[in-house]
């Protein structure tokens, strides 16, 4: 069970989110929930600057992505390797897992 306050903003409002972020109490957690693939679709790389600009203000940020279908249940050949480099070159890595065909990935700042 999570206690607390549920947020709702658009991520590319980068100032807002911080802001947001900024007024919480600790620990701070960051849930960035099959989020990846949407952002890159619509400004390449801004998952990494998201990351980068918040990971100081957070305890922990959590990302998720899909691995298989949701109808048929068939595995992504998409590895997503450029995301999951990028954070175990620039954060400590937690927990990593998989579960009903979603991967998760639990980090803070080194």
């Amino acid at each position: 069970m999570i206690s607390g306050k549920a947020y709702h903003a658009i991520l590319f409002e980068l100032n807002k989110v911080k802001k947001i972020i900024k007024k919480q109490k600790k620990p701070r957690i960051v849930f960035l929930f099959k989020t990846i693939d949407s952002l890159e679709m619509l400004k390449k790389d801004y998952s990494k600057q998201l990351i980068l600009e918040t990971s100081d203000l957070a305890d922990k940020i959590i990302v998720s992505f899909a691995t298989e279908s949701m109808i048929r249940r068939k595995k992504f050949f998409v590895k997503r390797n450029w995301i999951i480099d990028f954070i175990k070159d620039n954060f400590n890595i937690t927990d990593d897992f998989e579960i009903n065909g979603e991967r998760y990935i639990v980090f803070n700042i080194k």
